[in-house]
């Protein structure tokens, strides 16, 4: 960790005694990260899911060989797997259709440079992951009904009601809709 140091020091060391005045360099570190990660989930089964992830790219790439992309069961990207690459000027990645949701709850996506994967992603919650939790909700059917944001298709929820979240909004369209009280549960 670099902790607060700030240089790197060289010295030389015969075998007589060590060099007085060392060699130095200032560290520079370098921080690049996506950002506003967004995903449209156009799958409609509720355990799967697919469609295109996007990003902000990393506002200085310079030192950004690609964007790695998971399936995580936090923001902080644990149990992360599958997903996949792509090179750095690349904002966005597809998941194939019936891509198992499984326990995965995030979407993550790291940048990394020639030499390591960075520590913390970028995050946003699968849709599949909210609308499970929607789903299983006696609340659904309310919500819907005074939702812009839901279309019926029978069987799809446990409580067979059979509401789901358009795909061609966003959660964060939703999200806030409800924080604004546009929508009642």
């Amino acid at each position: 960790a670099k902790g607060s140091f700030t240089h790197i020091v060289v010295y030389t060391k015969s075998s007589l005694v060590e060099q007085t005045t060392p060699a130095a360099v200032a560290l520079a570190d370098s921080v690049a990260s996506a950002s506003s990660v967004a995903f449209t989930d156009k799958d409609l089964d509720s355990a799967q899911i697919g469609g295109d992830t996007t990003w902000t790219l990393a506002a200085d790439e310079s030192h950004v060989s690609n964007y790695y992309i998971y399936l995580a069961t936090d923001t902080a990207g644990a149990g992360k797997s599958g997903g996949g690459n792509v090179n750095n000027g690349v904002n966005t990645y597809f998941f194939s259709a019936d891509t198992a949701k499984a326990s995965f709850t995030h979407i993550v996506v790291y940048t990394k440079s020639s030499l390591v994967e960075q520590t913390t992603p970028a995050a946003v919650a699968t849709p599949a992951a909210l609308a499970d939790s929607v789903c299983g909700s006696r609340r659904l059917s309310g919500f819907c009904q005074l939702s812009r944001f839901c279309r019926q298709r029978p069987g799809l929820c446990p409580d067979r009601r059979g509401y789901y979240v358009d795909s061609t909004s966003t959660w964060q369209q939703i999200l806030q809709a409800l924080a604004n009280q546009e929508v009642a549960m």
